[in-house]
């Protein structure tokens, strides 16, 4: 009997129905925790096949295809769009099941408090159902979108596809904490329109991109006759703008922090992972273009982002004085090494890049994972209040941080190596000046978890604990040997430059 992972692999463009199916079965379920456990077991099993598919995919080359009457809808899977389609599921299915380590948690609370509590209606009760039942429903479709997005042929689509999976996940995380802070209403609805003029701008510039070269990304990266160099250079600039907002790379990540720091779930990293990972398919293409001026376009902008990102997100991380906004901050100034190293325009930069991005998404999700034992007290007393807990988010710090014997080493290193290669100094000296900066606020927060004493009881064990477990032994176990990891990484920064050497 063939797998599920064989079963997607053998049928790329059904990659986007386990979690959509994961999304339905959440909303039917009515419950917070079983919805949630319904999707993250969806995500997860996605990101098994996505797995299988990029073993594929490495091994044959791209996969282009149609899926539905007459092919309606055209898919284009390279060895970089699988190995984004696991991060994506992954991380999608590890907050699935933060999330229902969060409403289990809620649930022993409000159970410990007694009699006091008023008995709701039914109709009551089934309202609060449908919609705690709607955060784990948010993280999978937002999750499915996102899918789409990396394996779609057509330039438009994925742009609307990115937008679609931004507007799903602010839902979620103002249903997750509306209840508990209405200020989250707020910041739900100043990212949302933060978001839609982001997705604008990225929907407006795919069309430009496909008025100048054609409709799918083969079309630019073979466009021996660009129709309107002009249209292209203003789309791509346009689009890398609105995916770079979407991705919280700076100046245009203001939506992320307010969000993350008022609703403390972490379903937004999902479409910051997936918009930059399509933006990243936007420039591969166009760097591919015979242009002369295009492929210079692309590297600047990616520089330019990524420089802005590194800078501000050490800068705000180190004032941060909650620890959601300090996470959003750090996810800016770790993704911004991304763009940068992309934007150095050789193989080097793109496989240190493409390394860089998978090992932080690692960090991010043992990070997402522990979260919920954080709770109120913050990181403070962790190491007290859950030592295995607090081991493992010392691991995914030090790995963020680029500590040697540690998963991040690897892929800093690689991009101090690349930028050196290319002759950019100024940006070696910034990526020096960002690691002291993380040396300053990873330091101040391990010395809230293991030093300081914990005002709160030991969180309960759930399945993001053993989630977390498994991250800390993996950002440890690939600092001593990520050979492998790299040699991925080398295919996939392969399948996306194509023949620039």
């Amino acid at each position: 009997m063939m797998s599920v992972s064989g079963w997607i692999a053998a049928n790329p463009a059904l990659a986007l129905v386990l979690p959509l199916l994961g999304a339905v079965a959440a909303v039917l379920s009515g419950r917070r925790v079983q919805a949630a456990i319904a999707a993250g077991v969806a995500l997860a099993l996605g990101a098994a096949g996505a797995a299988a598919l990029a073993a594929r995919t490495i091994a044959e080359g791209r996969l282009e295809g149609g899926f539905g009457a007459d092919g309606a809808w055209r898919y284009e899977i390279d060895a970089f769009a699988a190995c984004a389609l696991v991060l994506v599921l992954a991380l999608a299915a590890v907050l699935a099941f933060v999330a229902a380590t969060g409403a289990a948690t809620g649930a022993a609370t409000g159970a410990a408090k007694g009699a006091a509590a008023v008995t709701p209606s039914r109709e009551a009760a089934a309202a609060e159902g449908a919609v705690a039942a709607f955060e784990p429903a948010a993280i999978a479709l937002s999750a499915a979108l996102a899918a789409f997005a990396l394996t779609t042929a057509d330039l438009v689509t994925a742009a609307a596809a990115v937008w679609g999976a931004a507007v799903a996940a602010v839902a979620a995380a103002a249903v997750a904490r509306a209840d508990a802070d209405r200020r989250v209403i707020s910041s739900a609805f100043e990212a949302l329109v933060a978001l839609c003029l982001a997705g604008a701008l990225a929907v407006i510039g795919a069309a430009l991109i496909a008025a100048a070269t054609g409709g799918a990304f083969w079309m630019v990266r073979e466009a021996a006759d660009i129709r309107s160099p002009r249209a292209l250079a203003f789309g791509l600039g346009l689009a890398l703008a609105g995916f770079g907002a979407m991705a919280a790379l700076a100046p245009l990540h203001t939506w992320a922090a307010p969000l993350v720091g008022r609703s403390r779930v972490w379903t937004p990293l999902v479409v910051v992972v997936a918009a930059l990972a399509v933006a990243l398919r936007f420039a591969g293409a166009a760097l591919q273009t015979g242009d002369a001026v295009v492929p210079w376009l692309v590297c600047v902008v990616l520089a330019t982002l990524g420089a802005a990102s590194l800078a501000a997100g050490a800068l705000q991380a180190l004032s941060a004085r909650e620890d959601a906004r300090l996470a959003a901050y750090v996810v800016t100034g770790q993704f911004g090494l991304v763009a940068l190293g992309f934007g150095f325009g050789t193989p080097e930069g793109a496989t240190a890049a493409i390394l860089h991005a998978g090992l932080a998404t690692l960090a991010f999700g043992v990070i997402a994972a522990v979260w919920p034992a954080v709770g109120r007290a913050g990181f403070d007393g962790l190491g007290a209040r859950a030592p295995g807990l607090a081991a493992a988010t010392t691991a995914a710090l030090l790995s963020l941080m680029g500590a040697p014997l540690t998963a991040g080493f690897a892929g800093k290193w690689l991009l101090a190596a690349a930028a050196l290669e290319r002759g950019w100094y100024w940006a070696a000296w910034l990526l020096a000046a960002a690691a002291l900066a993380g040396v300053v606020y990873t330091a101040r927060v391990l010395e809230r978890i293991w030093m300081r004493p914990s005002a709160s009881a030991a969180p309960r064990l759930a399945p993001s604990s053993a989630l977390a477990w498994a991250g800390g032994i993996a950002c440890v176990a690939l600092g001593f040997d990520a050979r492998g990891a790299e040699a991925i990484a080398h295919v996939a920064a392969q399948a996306l430059l194509g023949a620039i050497r």
